[in-house]
């Protein structure tokens, strides 16, 4: 034994309905907050939208209307907001819990794991202020405090990944997982518009301004369809969508085409399903 919790120690040790209030939450820096406001939209906001005091109750609704109008009215349906109504669903990932609240609203019981202090108590107060009520847990993705087969649903961004190594993740996500429970994962898309321009104007890769933006995505972890095929072989009954882009995102000669089209080839992320065998819990009652 090296003296390690548990898991079902670990359980008890985590704080599953509170979070401590972060330390360092500075509202008077509004280059700050602009960023987080514009990564939860998924796209920059006019400078004439005024937009509330952060952490207000306003400021979260500016936030939930501009995500899903028109560019992001897919994900009501893709990511099965309505479909999970008393299910356990086990949000990982970064950011304001915007579609956790989704979740919560049709009847789910959502247990949001994060190692950010910080970013808990963003997201908690996200709930508060909808009158909403989750379980919040402070922990290493790569070893979740649960026991196994006790999840229904993980609802997964990518963004999480950039820190934890899918291969690292994805079997901790399968042992927590219920038999013929279901992961719902958004990834970022590698074959998006902007690689697509990059194939088809290879001279704008000379440009300094080009170069710096492909840096910028150097550094970022992107998936295609074959790689996610691959990091969910376990799993079966595996779907892949790609969705989201604005028509301002594509080449000028390509802004006639039909945008749902388009988005099906070059949209910002890749919409993941897979469920877990039902064999796997064969499996395991053959073992004992």
């Amino acid at each position: 034994m090296d003296g390690s919790p548990t898991r079902r120690q670990l359980l008890h040790v985590v704080p599953m309905a509170t979070v401590d209030e972060p330390e360092q939450t500075d509202s008077r820096d509004a280059d700050l907050w602009y960023q987080l406001l514009t990564r939860e939209t998924l796209r920059p906001l006019s400078r004439k939208v005024v937009i509330p005091e952060p952490l207000t109750p306003e400021w979260f609704a500016l936030i939930e209307e501009k995500r899903y109008a028109r560019h992001g009215a897919w994900m009501h349906r893709l990511l099965e907001f309505h479909k999970h109504p008393g299910e356990r669903v086990l949000a990982l990932g970064d950011g304001l819990g915007t579609d956790w609240i989704q979740y919560a609203r049709q009847g789910a019981h959502c247990i949001v794991c994060s190692e950010s202090q910080v970013g808990l108590a963003h997201v908690r107060r996200n709930f508060e202020c909808r009158g909403l009520v989750a379980q919040f847990v402070h922990t290493p993705s790569h070893q979740l405090p649960f026991e196994p087969e006790t999840v229904d649903v993980v609802s997964l961004s990518g963004d999480r990944l950039e820190r934890v190594s899918p291969e690292v993740l994805l079997p901790e996500i399968f042992r927590v997982l219920k038999p013929g429970g279901k992961v719902i994962a958004t990834l970022p898309a590698q074959n998006d518009a902007y690689a697509w321009e990059r194939w088809a104007l290879p001279w704008r890769n000379w440009l300094p301004f080009w170069k710096n933006q492909s840096a910028a995505r150097a550094s970022q972890l992107r998936f295609n369809r074959r790689q996610v095929t691959q990091l969910f072989a376990d799993f079966a009954e595996l779907k892949i969508y790609q969705r989201h882009l604005r028509r301002s995102e594509l080449p000028h000669l390509w802004r006639p085409l039909p945008l749902p089209l388009m988005e099906r080839l070059m949209g910002r992320f890749l919409v993941v399903k897979a469920y877990k065998p039902l064999t796997a819990a064969m499996r395991l009652t053959q073992v004992a």
